[in-house]
């Protein structure tokens, strides 16, 4: 199945890469440019025990292309299912809206 992750935080870039090790082609966007470029270059953006291996498995010049990164979020056209994994906003008692 085509997915793509919007968000390459803890969350994001954890599922993206889990879901490529499933045999998911996984499409991982993020506005952060140098994000975009880690991850792409088969390397983790955060530390998550075990992700470094699932991403070098996966991403990068060596790895299997199930996983991919990039700013364009017109990415999320060419999928099927569309995770949002973003920051919920917060008021300054911390509550949400």
């Amino acid at each position: 199945m085509e997915l793509s992750v919007v968000g390459s935080g803890y969350v994001g870039t954890t599922i993206a890469a889990c879901f490529a090790d499933l045999g998911h082609d996984v499409v991982n966007i993020d506005i952060d440019e140098s994000v975009v470029e880690t991850i792409n270059a088969g390397e983790a953006p955060i530390h998550e025990e075990g992700l470094l291996e699932l991403i070098a498995e996966h991403a990068g010049p060596n790895g299997t292309g199930r996983l991919r990164a990039t700013t364009d979020y017109a990415a999320v056209c060419d999928t099927e299912v569309t995770f949002l994994c973003l920051p919920t906003p917060q008021n300054d008692d911390g509550s949400i809206d």
